[in-house]
């Protein structure tokens, strides 16, 4: 895969986790979640670019 295709489902996965963390009943879709999960198997970059913007959005940032 190349950077360029990472960058595109990093940033997908990014509003994904947004639209599940306000509880957007279609951004929470668990068949979309794996969806990510299935991309990421096979690359070990892409699983960390979606486990950093997983953080970005659902950390906890009130330190």
């Amino acid at each position: 895969m190349t950077f360029k295709e990472r960058v595109t489902i990093a940033l997908h996965y990014h509003y994904y986790c947004l639209n599940r963390a306000n509880c957007d009943p279609v951004g929470g879709f668990e068949d979309i979640n794996q969806l990510f999960k299935d991309l990421a198997a096979d690359d070990e970059r892409l699983k960390e670019m979606l486990e950093e913007e997983f953080e970005s959005v659902f950390s906890d940032n009130d330190e």
